[in-house]
């Protein structure tokens, strides 16, 4: 997940034939993107979080699952993110 500390322009529900744009000065750009699994027969949470969303912070966040599980299998789900099926986190994986 990536959150911004920026706003972006919106949208407004008005009338029927306007549209109403809000436009907020881009004042910041700092993100935060935060990783996160849990094991659903414990609920043991594994958190993290970067200002970066690259396969180097992913493989960190994978490195942070195998610590706590170093024995078994461990299934990862994750969505289509480049980042998630990018060479360096394949040759890691």
């Amino acid at each position: 997940m990536t959150v911004e500390c920026s706003p972006r322009k919106g949208y407004l529900w008005v009338d029927v034939g306007e549209r109403l744009v809000v436009k907020v000065p881009q004042t910041d750009r700092r993100r935060m993107n935060c990783c996160g699994a849990v094991n659903p027969l414990e609920g043991r949470l594994i958190q993290m979080t970067t200002g970066e969303a690259k396969a180097s912070a992913f493989v960190r966040f994978l490195r942070r699952i195998i610590r706590e599980y170093p024995r078994g299998r461990v299934w990862v789900y994750t969505d289509n993110l480049p980042v998630h099926k990018s060479e360096k986190v394949e040759s890691f994986l």
